[in-house]
């Protein structure tokens, strides 16, 4: 059988702000049989810092859908700075490195993809194109935590979503901030995972949460620990809305753990 694995890493938010939510998400218990080896986890967002210090070597590959290069940087007037850093981090930051935080799937890789324009707004068709870069480039996984509250979804993300479905790949998606059953898309897509917020044991959904038949999983989105740009202080705990939605990440890099569990399953038998 294979070793556990450590679960006390020496990361500074970890033991005092990580421990909580990850053990509701029962994520020490995955890490005894993966931490995500093997899994890419892309992040669509409106722009990263690739070389934070939680991120740098995690990085496989980069793309701006808007721009057509692999400069990810985040544009200086973009109107919720950090947010990319920051979700890529929950997913995936380094684990015992005496750095800030641990990611859920601190062993996953990362394909950053850049799909927002000057101000940080991100339209359907750039998701679209960020969707299947995303799959034809070796993501296993792919995280969206933005949305928008709509009754429908364009036949660009539709045709997107299904190319990425047909190559394997699990796409996570945040139900967003609004505390309403109003359907929010990409998340209401079919064969999306739409992820809501809970407190940050897990036992109640946040007063700010989208909730919903079509919401299909809920995670921590409470004082959730992110790293941030190095402009900014390296490191905070996110309180409700400030940035949000953090618990899609989460979300996702246990589906990393699993998806390599799964692998590894399939290996030995």
């Amino acid at each position: 059988s294979a070793a556990a694995v450590a679960t006390h890493w020496f990361d500074p938010k970890y033991a005092s702000q990580q421990s909580p939510m990850m053990k509701a998400l029962q994520a020490p218990t995955a890490w005894d049989t993966s931490r995500g080896a093997g899994v890419t986890i892309a992040v669509l967002d409106s722009g990263f810092q690739a070389s934070h210090p939680d991120l740098a070597g995690k990085v496989v590959g980069t793309w701006d859908v808007v721009a057509r290069n692999t400069d990810v940087t985040e544009a200086a007037g973009a109107l919720a700075p950090g947010h990319g850093t920051a979700v890529a981090s929950v997913a995936a930051a380094a684990s015992n490195n005496l750095k800030g935080i641990a990611g859920a799937a601190p062993s996953a890789k990362l394909l950053l993809v850049g799909v927002g324009d000057s101000l940080g707004d991100i339209y359907e068709d750039t998701s679209a194109a960020g969707i299947v870069w995303a799959a034809d480039h070796g993501a296993d996984v792919i995280n969206m935590s933005y949305g928008a509250q709509t009754d429908d979804i364009t036949f660009a993300e539709v045709r997107a979503i299904e190319h990425a479905l047909r190559k394997g790949v699990m796409i996570v998606a945040s139900a967003g901030n609004d505390p309403s059953s109003s359907t929010v898309f990409p998340a209401a897509a079919d064969g999306i995972v739409a992820v809501g917020a809970t407190t940050t044991t897990g036992t109640a959904q946040t007063s700010w949460s989208a909730y919903g038949s079509w919401v299909d999983l809920g995670a921590p989105g409470v004082g959730v620990p992110v790293a941030l740009p190095l402009a900014n202080d390296l490191y905070d705990g996110l309180k409700d809305t400030e940035y949000g939605p953090e618990q899609t990440p989460l979300c996702s890099s246990v589906v990393g753990d699993q998806v390599t569990t799964e692998l590894s399953t399939r290996a030995i038998g």
